[in-house]
């Protein structure tokens, strides 16, 4: 509980766009990114996983994911970053554990 719930929340007062959009990149089990998005009701959220067991474990079971601020991308963080659709869209990145928080 200590180690991923609250680890994952004590970025919560350093992200300056409450309403706006956080990429949880190699999302792994969907920490910091869910805790985040719970607390913060408003945060849009992007979860990027690159392995197929992970992945599904996220995306599969959340069909309502995009109606509750959430969506994922079961790819590499390689493949993203070419696409112009997607460039200057966050406010927040996350990747790896929540000490590397950049805003």
């Amino acid at each position: 509980m200590i180690r991923h719930f609250l680890d994952s929340l004590t970025v919560a007062p350093s992200i300056a766009s409450r309403d706006g959009m956080l990429i949880d990149l190699g999302s792994g089990a969907g920490f910091p990114g869910i805790p985040l998005r719970i607390a913060l009701s408003d945060l849009q959220l992007m979860l990027v996983e690159s392995s197929r067991k992970k992945s599904s474990f996220l995306f599969a079971h959340r069909p309502d994911a995009p109606a509750r601020g959430g969506h994922g991308r079961p790819e590499r963080i390689e493949a993203l970053i070419g696409e112009k659709a997607l460039a200057g869209s966050f406010d927040t990145v996350s990747r790896g554990p929540p000490s590397s928080f950049h805003n």
